[in-house]
């Protein structure tokens, strides 16, 4: 069983990096919250991925936590500046998630 992995973003920087980690065998769904229908479309149809979007807002870290305790990834990529802002990355790793991105401290 492979690894899902949640991107905290919707633009095409949440494209691209979801794309890139579609490249990957160990990868077998991702999560991207706000994310946008076309970045589903796009890694479903030329990837063969799960995709999901979930809703969360980029300036509230606690509905990033709500969609990472719903979906349980096991690796979060957070890199929108408002989630940035908001400490996303340092609420999640209270929590125990496993998360790459700036701290707010």
């Amino acid at each position: 069983m492979g690894i899902r992995v949640m991107i905290g973003d919707s633009s095409a920087r949440a494209h691209a990096l979801a794309a890139k980690y579609a490249q990957s065998d160990k990868v077998d769904s991702l999560v991207v919250a706000p994310g946008n229908d076309f970045i589903k479309w796009a890694i479903e149809s030329q990837y063969e991925k799960e995709v999901i979007i979930a809703s969360a807002t980029l300036d509230d870290a606690h509905s990033f936590l709500h969609v990472a305790q719903q979906h349980r990834p096991n690796l979060i990529d957070i890199m929108q500046d408002d989630a940035l802002a908001a400490g996303t990355v340092d609420k999640l790793q209270e929590y125990g998630f496993a998360t790459f991105g700036a701290t707010k401290a």
